[in-house]
């Protein structure tokens, strides 16, 4: 896909978007979207304003749920839903759909997110929390302990704002798990098994905000309950295909281009394999650090978004004011939270480019990790060996270039307008002075002679006849 940097057709340029949702869209995929603002697949209305029960419509959502099915590699035995709603509407539609007041549920509370899914079930049922990363959520927990019969087995596949992913899901759960997937849904291959209910919302890694996407076991949905009204059972929308009243068509159009996109690109695996090399170029520079420290624990490290610290508060706001400065959106972590810094850096559509630091002046270290170009200009801070050791060629003509503007500065200042016209050479590049010419003697400064004579003293050439004065 295009860098967030990269030129934009109209002449203006994208910024590198590290927000972890609403999250940055594969530019490829915003072109295609403006055009169906205008005309949907050349019928000659936007997609916006076609009925969600027309044809052109129902071919968009045909084709969305193929390509989730495809690319996620999920069969008929599952349901694929879209909720006009974002994943924290689930974390009370699950409970009440599937815990009854009498019935326990076991919660794995890895973070806020899952904090707040814990909250919410407790208004429905009993809630027994299996494993607690409390008090750092540093870390995946190793240990569970499941209650006697759980209703269902309920976890948050990656947490964003601690930066702990699962790398599979809880073991021998010895119910149907219900996973919140929504910081890494379609980042990786999915992994359905034992899985009843997956919700994600879509705005993190799939489409815009506002909608949800739920791949949920057909036989899970039916034993849910029966009494609530249609829009808070989950066998309404597989029912009805997702149509019992009108969806947020839009965002159902975006999320197929999105995961066609991930198609183009080579399908989960290649996501995966991305993700892995970006979030490592991070990590990396964190570890051999003296001044960035990463939070998560290697072992539960998210491959999706990376948080970290500075030594200091000032150094936080140097980065990110720095980051800002060179076109790095998105960087300063989540408000609940005492982090100051955190990326989404590893999303599927955020492009490599993005985390890898062009080669700079020999001061920036030339490092592979944003965070080395960022940062105080290397002030103590530890960096991963580069070739720009030492100045570089550039450099020593760019220093040697100023000192001929300021000795033709002075020169300047020692004369008066007269028409004839002087040079001075800098490299490739002149600068023309009107001058009237004084006792050469007066004109150069001591430092100036000195340079004179070891061979790189200002050189003038001159337009037109001029003499000193004797």
């Amino acid at each position: 896909m295009s860098s967030g940097a990269d030129a934009a057709s109209d002449g203006g340029r994208r910024k590198l978007n590290f927000s972890s949702g609403p999250a940055v869209l594969p530019e490829q995929v915003l072109r295609r979207a403006q055009q169906a603002l205008i005309d949907l697949d050349g019928s000659g209305i936007g997609i916006l304003e076609h009925s969600h029960r027309g044809p052109e419509f129902a071919r968009v959502l045909e084709r969305t749920e193929a390509a989730i099915r495809e690319v996620g590699g999920i069969d008929d035995s599952f349901a694929i839903l879209f909720v006009t709603a974002g994943a924290t509407h689930h974390f009370s539609m699950v409970p009440q759909s599937f815990l009854a007041e009498d019935q326990t549920a076991d919660y794995c509370h890895t973070g806020v997110w899952s904090g707040k899914a814990i909250d919410e079930a407790r208004r429905y049922g009993i809630v027994h929390v299996a494993c607690s990363g409390e008090p750092e959520f540093a870390a995946i927990p190793a240990t569970l302990t499941w209650s006697a019969s759980p209703r269902y087995v309920h976890y948050t596949s990656n947490e964003t704002i601690y930066g702990t992913q699962w790398t599979a899901p809880p073991a021998a759960a010895p119910a149907p798990l219900v996973c919140d997937a929504s910081s890494d849904v379609f980042s990786r291959p999915l992994a359905l098994a034992n899985h009843g209910l997956i919700y994600a919302g879509a705005q993190k890694n799939l489409g815009p905000s506002g909608i949800s996407l739920v791949i949920a076991r057909k036989d899970f949905i039916e034993t849910g309950r029966k009494d609530l009204p249609p829009l808070a059972q989950y066998r309404t929308f597989a029912r009805e295909h997702s149509l019992h009243n009108t969806p947020n068509t839009f965002a159902i159009y975006v999320i197929g281009e999105v995961v066609a996109w991930i198609r183009e690109q080579g399908g989960l695996t290649e996501m995966a394999a991305r993700n892995t090399r970006k979030a490592s170029l991070l990590y990396d520079f964190l570890d051999q650090s003296k001044r960035w420290r990463g939070h998560a624990r290697p072992g539960s490290r998210s491959m999706m978004n990376v948080t970290f610290r500075g030594a200091t508060k000032e150094l936080e706001e140097t980065m990110l004011s720095r980051a800002e400065e060179r076109g790095m959106s998105g960087l300063r972590g989540h408000r609940s939270t005492s982090s100051s810094s955190s990326t989404r850096s590893s999303a599927p559509r955020q492009p490599e480019r993005g985390l890898r630091a062009e080669r700079g002046p020999a001061r920036w270290g030339g490092g592979s990790a944003f965070v080395s170009r960022v940062t105080a200009e290397g002030r103590n801070v530890q960096r991963p060996p580069t070739q720009h050791s030492t100045p570089c060629a550039t450099q020593r003509t760019a220093v040697e270039a100023t000192a001929r503007r300021k000795a033709a500065r002075r020169l300047a200042r020692a004369v008066t307008p007269l028409g004839t016209t002087v040079s001075t050479r800098a490299g490739a590049r002149s600068t023309p002075l009107c001058i009237r010419v004084a006792r050469m003697s007066e004109i150069l400064s001591r430092p100036a002679r000195r340079r004179a004579r070891r061979g790189r003293a200002l050189r003038a050439t001159c337009s037109g006849a001029w003499r000193p004065h004797s």
